[in-house]
Formats: structure tokens, C-alpha cells, sequence
């Protein structure tokens, strides 16, 4: 299952992001009742198209190959802090769209 789908998925999350295929970092994800849009999709490609699983309270996000550890993990920590609301209003509603 790629990032994107289980986004998509209509779960909900309240843990840990973490890449595997690098060094051990995480960071806070929280989750509920939103999906990210097409524009998020392609704002966010290696993340959204990267492999996932779900592990506990937390979820694995697999570094796809020809993509560097470093830039890989800014993007999801980025994407992670968008989530959370740290980026305007405007730009939030362009990434994401609540389930109605």
C-alpha cells in the first residue's frame, strides 16, 4: 500500500511517521477525517507514492529507491507539520479537503 492510499483509506492516526531505509527518525502524525488532494499528491510525490505499513500506533513509510534519505525525510517532515496546521490557510485547503 503506498502513503497516499492509506491516507485515503478513511483511517485515523495519532503516532509516529517513521522512514525505514535510514537512519532511525520520526516524527508526531495526527490524522482524522481529512484526505489530501490531488494538488497534495503531487506537492508530496516521493512520500505519497512511497510504500507504507502500519505498525502499532505508528506508521512505516519505506525510502523508495533513487530517492536520498535526507530530502525524503524533510518532505515527510514537512508534510507532517502542514498536517498539523503549521502552513496558512490557504495552502492547507490546496493539500487537504475534509470528509464530508
Amino acid at each position: 500500500m503506498t502513503f497516499v492510499d492509506l491516507l485515503r483509506s478513511g483511517r485515523s492516526f495519532d503516532g509516529e511517521l517513521m522512514v525505514e531505509g535510514g537512519d532511525e527518525c520520526s516524527c508526531s502524525f495526527v490524522w482524522d477525517d481529512i484526505t489530501v488532494t490531488d494538488y497534495g499528491h503531487r506537492r508530496f510525490p516521493n512520500i505519497m507514492n512511497a510504500e507504507c505499513c502500519v505498525v502499532g500506533g505508528g506508521i512505516v513509510v519505506y525510502l523508495p529507491e533513487n530517492v536520498e534519505y535526507d530530502d525524503f525525510y524533510s518532505e515527510l517532515d514537512t508534510f507532517s507539520q502542514i498536517a498539523a496546521g503549521y502552513v496558512g490557510s490557504e495552502e492547507y485547503d490546496k493539500i487537504f479537503e475534509y470528509e464530508v
